[in-house]
């Protein structure tokens, strides 16, 4: 991430705050067009892929795409997960000039439908299709050009200042290269290639623009729910997760707030997932686990603070479960300890209650969302404490089920329902082209059993949950998209799901309540300068949520 300048930070920081209640930037539309760029981001890329070895900047011309070397890795091609239906297809408008490319897919405009994509290459003398091997003369390096790229079905044409160049019936059939891949893009695509180029507007025709809807707050019978002020946490930083001590004072990253988020000073402290006692003291996990001294022990630090967010010693935990095997990750590293998610609660008999996920000896089914990666689809389980965090015991799964999702359970959240049970919401994948559902399991006995899973959202990475005193769940969760949904019956039903946020984001949140209905929402964004260059921020927004009479 690039970190912004102080002056950077407040102009983004004050646009924001004016902008985000309409989840984005208002786009341009004239006769059905989403403009992608044009002197600036209309929509806000879905994502991009930025190599260390290209760069970009905004020209009086246009945005300048400079990719100079094959190095590994080299390119810079944003992206909007545009939504396309095959049947209905897209027209694709794309001012742009060309004046060096080494290869195909050098300087592109990439067109995928969830079934077939196609990359338009440009040359300084010719236009080419990359998958279907067709290539047209045309002096695309002298003058700016305007090219529309029509696709529906397996058709695809190509026309230069208003005339058919390429005429591709039947030849946008190259299958999509990854699952779920349904996006334009522009910029350079191949490390093995060179380019230099000049865009000066992409807009597109069909699909959809999410990211340009205004944020919707829905009627829920029986509450009132409104979105309040948006303010910068931490510049340039990436998603920091939040904890709330029982004085109030919030904790998130390295900042401290003891006024309910509106102030924030620097200190350090703990993050969400942890546990407060009731005599003060505060105590964490590591989210990774490593090897213990005997067979089926696992160790991590048990980090602790006073009530006051002061640092304690830090002591060593030790896990015991018996059935873990060595998982592989979604980078490919193997993991030889369980994750301990963002979860403790407190029993009814004091002991604790922390949420764990990883493979078991008898967990076989892959994990094919990871490609050539041997994954195996997690189980969701829960550990007990008697010793106030020292030693964990394996207690009981959650759940094992090898359907669920494209990743099975993982990132878990606890939390004790109003009627007394407790229910646990987890992530089953995190593919934002192809999300994967939320799902939640409940137990009624303190977690030596848990019920069957059952579906929340139909997506949800990382939820966090907190229940408010007015007797209401607060779930957030997402990709794509920031989203928050509430239950009113103890998590039996999921209402009022509202995206706030839905442009580029981790997606990784957390809530907690600050004052009487109440609710404070932190989040991430990730963006991009009219240079193409990316930055980052986290926020805090305000949700007042109240009870109504039904």
């Amino acid at each position: 991430m690039t970190p912004m300048s102080t002056l950077r930070w407040s102009s983004f920081a004050l646009l924001a705050a004016l902008m985000l209640p309409a989840c984005g930037f208002a786009a341009d539309d004239n006769a059905g067009w989403h403009v992608f760029y044009d002197n600036g981001w209309r929509l806000q890329p879905s994502g991009a892929w930025v190599g260390p070895s290209t760069k970009s900047e905004k020209t009086p011309d246009g945005l300048h795409i400079l990719d100079p070397t094959t190095d590994p890795g080299s390119g810079r091609l944003y992206y909007y997960f545009w939504q396309v239906k095959p049947d209905q297809g897209a027209t694709v408008e794309v001012v742009t000039k060309t004046t060096a490319a080494s290869d195909l897919w050098g300087s592109v405009v990439n067109v995928a439908d969830g079934v077939h994509e196609e990359d338009v290459s440009f040359f300084p003398d010719r236009v080419a299709l990359s998958y279907a091997k067709i290539s047209v003369p045309f002096p695309v390096a002298k003058a700016f050009h305007t090219y529309l790229i029509v696709v529906k079905r397996t058709d695809i044409q190509v026309f230069a200042d208003d005339k058919l160049l390429i005429d591709g019936a039947g030849k946008f059939t190259s299958p999509i290269i990854e699952p779920g891949r349904n996006r334009v893009a522009f910029g350079a695509s191949a490390s093995s290639a060179t380019s230099d180029a000049v865009w000066q507007r992409l807009r597109f025709r069909g699909g959809q623009a999410d990211e340009t809807r205004p944020v919707v707050i829905p009627k829920v019978p029986g509450l009132q729910l409104a979105m309040g002020d948006t303010v910068p946490i931490l510049p340039g930083a990436s998603f920091q997760s939040m904890f709330r001590f029982a004085n109030g004072t919030l904790q998130v990253g390295d900042h401290r707030s003891t006024d309910g988020g509106r102030t924030w000073t620097t200190a350090s402290g703990p993050w969400v997932g942890a546990f407060q006692f009731g005599d003060g003291e505060v105590l964490q996990l590591d989210y990774r686990t490593h090897k213990g001294d005997a067979e089926g022990w696992y160790a991590s630090d048990l980090t602790r603070w006073d009530a006051d967010g002061k640092p304690l010693p830090t002591l060593k935990a030790r896990l015991h479960v018996p059935e873990f095997v060595p998982m592989v990750d979604d980078d490919g590293s193997v993991r030889d300890g369980p994750w301990c998610d963002h979860a403790i609660l407190q029993l009814r008999d004091g002991s604790l209650l922390a949420a764990c996920c990883g493979t078991f000896k008898t967990d076989t089914t892959p994990i094919t969302s990871y490609g050539s990666l041997k994954a195996i689809k997690y189980r969701g389980w829960v550990c007990q404490s008697t010793d106030r965090g020292l030693t964990w015991e394996y207690l009981s799964t959650v759940t094992a089920d090898p359907n669920l999702g494209s990743e099975g359970c993982n990132e878990m959240c606890l939390a004790r329902a109003p009627d007394g049970s407790l229910l646990c919401l987890f992530r089953t994948g995190g593919n934002a082209a192809t999300p994967s559902p939320l799902y939640q399991c409940r137990s009624t006995d303190e977690g030596k059993t848990w019920g069957k899973p059952q579906k929340v959202a139909d997506r949800g990475v990382w939820p966090n949950l907190c229940l408010m005193k007015i007797g209401v769940l607060a779930c957030c969760y997402g990709r794509p998209g920031n989203w928050l949904t509430f239950s009113l019956d103890s998590g039996k039903t999921w209402v009022g799901h509202t995206c706030f946020y839905a442009a580029k984001s981790t997606c990784y949140m957390a809530v907690t309540e600050v004052a009487p209905d109440t609710l404070f929402v932190v989040w991430d964004r990730v963006f991009y300068d009219d240079g193409g260059n990316e930055s980052s921020g986290q926020f805090g927004t305000w949700f007042t949520v109240k009870r109504t009479a039904r």
